[in-house]
């Protein structure tokens, strides 16, 4: 351990100036304020509040002398800014133990930051429970933006699943369906009933009777089908020679009649180059 003798003014007073500028939360002046342009041994910068400009004094000694000359000084070195002189005595030899640190500024700059510092206290509450509710606020952002991420999420998986359904339905549209929407009507003829003995054993009736059975099967849009019944069904030709489907008294523009299998007629007046047969 060194001895008092061998610790050195100028290591006390870098010490000292490094918790200065710690406590006041600025920095150290450049050559430990011997620059004409940066005088004292630290300070504030000038936006900050209460912004001071120090001067340190330290001993290993039991006083320190403050005199009016050091009062001037620190004044003159400060500028604009607030002066401070800070006082430190050293404890031990080595410098590693204080024994007390004081700070002296103007009463009238201790008066202002006793205001604000009351003023403070006063507000914290407000403070804090302002903090609290901008926390509060900030977790229901993110979990309103997480609902929002989620909701987006889920859209985007029913619109997928809904093009694979629409990709599915158009692809369960039978082969000749040329296009969607569309209308086809089917009659069908059927025996009503076997043929019948005619009373020999030598032959049977050979005249059984027929029926024609009809249906529609309408294809919307999306590729849906859906079955109706036909009751009437009938074909025009227009003055162009052109084929007209009316099916229950209603004319059906986009659509094809079949008989027993094979197309009769096909109709699509949104568009003429569809192939018309019969």
């Amino acid at each position: 351990m060194p001895t008092t003798s061998s610790v050195t003014t100028a290591r006390m007073g870098e010490l000292h100036e490094e918790h200065l500028a710690e406590i006041n939360g600025g920095r150290k002046s450049k050559s430990s304020g011997n620059q004409w342009h940066d005088a004292g041994d630290g300070r504030n910068h000038r936006d900050d509040p209460f912004n001071f400009c120090w001067d340190g004094k330290a001993t290993l000694g039991k006083g320190l002398t403050v005199t009016l000359d050091m009062i001037a000084k620190i004044r003159e070195q400060a500028g604009g800014e607030r002066p401070e002189i800070g006082l430190r005595w050293y404890r031990t030899g080595d410098l590693t133990q204080v024994a007390e640190d004081w700070i002296a500024v103007p009463d009238v700059d201790f008066e202002e930051m006793k205001i604000a510092a009351t003023a403070y206290e006063a507000a914290k509450p407000k403070i804090e429970a302002a903090l609290a509710d901008l926390d509060q606020l900030r977790s229901e952002k993110e979990t309103l933006a997480q609902g929002i991420r989620d909701a987006l999420a889920t859209i985007q998986d029913l619109r997928e699943r809904i093009e694979r359904l629409s990709a599915d339905s158009e692809r369960a549209v039978p082969g000749y369906i040329p296009r969607l929407p569309w209308t086809t009507v089917h009659m069908m003829t059927r025996p009503e009933s076997l043929p019948a003995w005619t009373g020999s054993t030598s032959a049977l009736d050979p005249e059984p009777k027929y029926s024609t059975f009809r249906f529609g099967v309408r294809y919307d849009a999306d590729g849906a089908q859906q079955m109706f019944d036909v009751d009437t069904v009938r074909v025009e030709r227009s003055m162009g020679n052109r084929p007209r489907l009316f099916v229950n008294d209603v004319i059906v523009r986009d659509g094809d009649l079949y008989r027993d299998g094979a197309m009769q007629a096909r109709v699509c007046e949104s568009d003429r180059s569809v192939t018309e047969v019969g």
